[in-house]
């Protein structure tokens, strides 16, 4: 791989390494909060816990970045990890939300479901990025 190509994928990746933790964080808290005002215990609980998946995944991408190696690939991984937990952790809510036995209000699954909507965008944002990057992230 050529320095050009080394300098690309970086540059490429500055967005993603500044911003992907951080946007999973605050989209996993945000989904605990809605949880919180959900009228069955048993629906708050289970869309707390799935909202906990980002929430660990953006502490431990920030701290995986300050053990990591910083090349490209080395943060592509990390990248992508957490890119896949948002993605996988949405479309758990997009399963969960229509089934009768986790139902909540109208209102509480309509902030839900925008929340997962950006969990999922993000996640396939970070997929698209990473795909023109032309990173090979398998060992």
């Amino acid at each position: 791989m050529s320095m050009t190509d080394s300098t690309r994928q970086a540059e490429g990746l500055a967005w993603l390494r500044a911003n992907l933790h951080r946007l999973a964080l605050f989209l996993g808290v945000a989904a605990i909060v809605v949880s919180q005002f959900a009228d069955k215990p048993h629906s708050a609980g289970l869309y707390s816990i799935i909202a906990l998946g980002p929430v660990v995944s953006g502490v431990v991408t920030s701290f995986r970045y300050k053990m990591s190696d910083a090349t490209p690939r080395s943060i592509g991984k990390i990248v992508v990890e957490c890119g896949w937990v948002c993605f996988s952790f949405g479309l758990g809510y997009f399963m969960m939300l229509p089934s009768s036995y986790y139902a909540v209000q109208p209102g509480v699954a309509a902030l839900l479901s925008l929340d997962a909507a950006a969990l999922v965008a993000l996640g396939g944002y970070t997929f698209y990025r990473l795909s023109k990057l032309g990173l090979s992230l398998t060992p």
